[in-house]
């Protein structure tokens, strides 16, 4: 259940430090794809996962050559998305554009972490 303070204190934050993202969703093969597309306000921050995997194999974190993503974790009020027309749940591979031009492809998504403001953390990696 939804706490509707912690929801305003959520919408609030996210109005006085957020910015602009578009929501992205691809639905449909070949001639018949379709592009769900809403722009809302969302909280964004760089993300560094704790973790010293590394993408390619055979590499140190500090060689050259191991490769790595940036990523960014987003927070959006999920009533909001609803009411922009995107269809929920964010899914794996959705895709995000920030207002700097950053291209994010969805990684992961939390619904739960702060389910009590109303709130969806996702997670996206940078497509270059």
């Amino acid at each position: 259940m939804v706490d509707f303070s912690a929801q305003a204190a959520l919408r609030n934050m996210i109005a006085q430090i957020g910015e602009s993202v578009t929501f992205q969703r691809l639905s449909g093969v070949d001639a018949s794809t379709t592009i769900t597309s809403v722009s809302i306000m969302a909280r964004v921050r760089g993300y560094n996962p704790e973790t010293t995997e590394v993408a390619e194999s055979g590499y140190s974190v500090s060689q050259v050559g191991a490769l790595t993503q940036t990523q960014r974790k987003i927070v959006v009020v999920a009533a909001d998305l609803a009411a922009a027309g995107f269809p929920l749940p964010v899914l794996k591979h959705d895709k995000i554009l920030l207002a700097d031009g950053t291209k994010g492809d969805v990684t992961e998504v939390d619904a739960h972490k702060r389910s009590t403001s109303g709130g969806i953390e996702i997670t996206i990696a940078e497509i270059a």
